[in-house]
């Protein structure tokens, strides 16, 4: 009653002052019911109903993820469209692979974008919105073995809810069948396992590891073959460089093309070998470290919960003391894959990295950044992190000390946009005053300090959700800070009002390359 009266009073003084009518229903429990038999009734009777149609045009995205300029969305939905009204985009040279995976990134379009079914345009990622992604398994029934792709369109339409339908329909008059693709909340855009791969024939979506299984088969028995070796005391035949040397040369990609497909075939090898703490230190060393870089960021496939369950078992509860070499290497494996474990192993993590943190030895560069990448903590557990990673910063700059490790944590702890969770893991603005009480002060210009811009450029970045933004006073002192140490003003401007997050940026508060993904290979 309260807020009806206070709704009512502002109506009134919208109005001038006039008396707003009420509608009276006693029994609004039925209110939808009735909405939708007198919605059917209408329908029945080909009389008029009120329809606002699709508010935004949908897009699919056909091109390089990491790369604007090679990209381009085409519409499979206009802006208007009416429930029931079926749409076809037909794309020259669109084929399926059997069998397999098929994704689709897609996107909604901006308010003022008017273009038809089929309409290509260059990717715009500051105005487009990015949605998840749709996918299918494309299993044809009848099909010879012999056969790899299939010809489609795609059909698509809004439902009577309003929902986006969307299908791959057989182009082939003797298959006869279409497939729903559905939305992915996997949580990954960036590490999808599709490849867009243009040919003679045109454009051909394929989710295969871009290598062949013989070239992966005799991969997979060198690496096994090395980690035998290894263990029989070559010091120098199991080395992380030499492993990925050997990798590259077989499967004839560089390590920084391995999709994620490819990864994760190569990861499951090593995992099927758990038994590395049977191995010398160094080679755990060598086997952890390409763990971390094969399985990075922890998740994207469908097997990866298993795989990351596996490795926790094994590794996850009983950290290794046995060199500074090993621990380290465990404590990067973590920070790499930090994004597949769930909030209840980040708290884990983060009580014993915590408690380590406070020992003579253990205020390590590796533990400090490990911190940072726990996104899934509680407000009071990552508030604790904060203020104490906050003493050591403080105390590393009085003492001329080495810096860095503290402000790139800081960074993904107070970060208004997380790489992996979502706005509920993200903590109070206040914590950003807080920092900036005991940092504003610093010469930002300071070599030492050469992270703090980082820092502040992701614990002060106006995002959507407007309870999570630092107030505007902050925000203008930080700014002002920023451009005195000499950042361009360019670059602020995410700082001062609301700008889509580009996939490098989001892919930059992981800290390094993820798995290629959605691939365009130009001929």
């Amino acid at each position: 009653e309260v807020l009806k009266e206070r709704l009512l009073l502002q109506l009134k003084r919208w109005q001038g002052g006039s008396g707003v009518e009420i509608l009276v229903n006693k029994e609004t429990d039925l209110a939808v019911a009735r909405g939708a038999a007198y919605s059917g009734a209408l329908g029945i009777r080909k009389q008029n109903r009120i329809e606002a149609g699709a508010s935004r045009a949908i897009f699919l995205e056909i091109g390089d993820s990491s790369a604007v300029a090679e990209s381009q969305l085409v519409c499979v939905l206009p802006k208007g469209a009416i429930a029931g009204e079926t749409f076809v985009a037909e794309l020259e040279g669109l084929n399926l692979m059997l069998n397999q995976l098929a994704r689709f990134q897609t996107y909604q379009a901006p308010n003022d974008c008017e273009s038809s079914v089929g309409d290509a345009l260059k990717c715009d990622r500051y105005n487009f919105t990015q949605l998840p992604l749709l996918e299918a398994k494309i299993e044809p029934k009848g099909v010879t073995e012999d056969r790899s792709s299939l010809p489609v369109r795609l059909e698509s339409k809004l439902n009577e809810l309003g929902l986006l339908e969307v299908r791959c329909v057989s182009q082939e008059a003797t298959i006869v069948e279409s497939w729903p693709l559905h939305f992915s909340l996997r949580g990954v855009t960036d590490a999808a396992q599709g490849r867009v791969r243009k040919s003679d024939s045109g454009l051909v979506v394929v989710t295969d590891p871009g290598v062949s299984d013989a070239r992966i088969g005799k991969a997979v028995a060198n690496l096994k073959g090395l980690v035998k070796r290894g263990h029989r005391g070559g010091r120098s035949v199991f080395t992380a460089s030499r492993v990925l040397k050997v990798l590259e040369r077989e499967l004839a990609i560089p390590k920084h093309e391995w999709n994620l497909i490819l990864s994760r075939r190569l990861a499951a090898s090593l995992i099927d070998l758990i038994g590395v703490r049977k191995l010398s230190t160094n080679h755990s060393e060598v086997w952890t470290y390409l763990t971390g870089y094969l399985m990075r960021p922890g998740f994207g496939d469908s097997n990866d919960e298993q795989r990351m369950a596996v490795l926790w078992d094994q590794f996850g509860e009983k950290p290794s003391t046995n060199t500074k070499g090993l621990e380290m290497q465990e404590l990067m494996l973590w920070r790499r894959l930090a994004g597949g474990l769930s909030q209840e192993v980040q708290e884990i993590i983060c009580d014993r990295e915590m408690a380590l943190l406070e020992t003579t030895k253990g205020k390590t560069a590796e533990r400090i950044r490990l911190l940072g990448a726990l996104e899934r903590l509680t407000e009071i557990r990552k508030g604790k992190v904060i203020g104490k990673l906050l003493d050591h910063a403080v105390e590393a700059y009085n003492g001329d000390k080495h810096i860095g490790p503290m402000l790139s944590a800081l960074g993904g702890l107070l970060s208004r946009s997380l790489f992996r969770a979502g706005p509920e893991y993200v903590v109070s603005p206040a914590w950003v005053d807080n920092a900036w009480e005991r940092m504003g002060k610093w010469d930002w210009k300071d070599e030492r300090l050469r992270g703090i811009q980082g820092m502040y450029m992701q614990s002060t970045r106006v995002v959507e959700e407007s309870r999570l933004n630092v107030s505007s006073r902050l925000s203008k002192k930080i700014v002002s800070k920023l451009k005195k140490a000499g950042m361009p003003e360019s670059k602020l401007s995410p700082l001062q009002h609301y700008v889509a997050m580009t996939r490098a940026e989001q892919v930059s508060a992981y800290g390094e390359a993820l798995p290629a993904g959605l691939v365009v290979e130009i001929e």
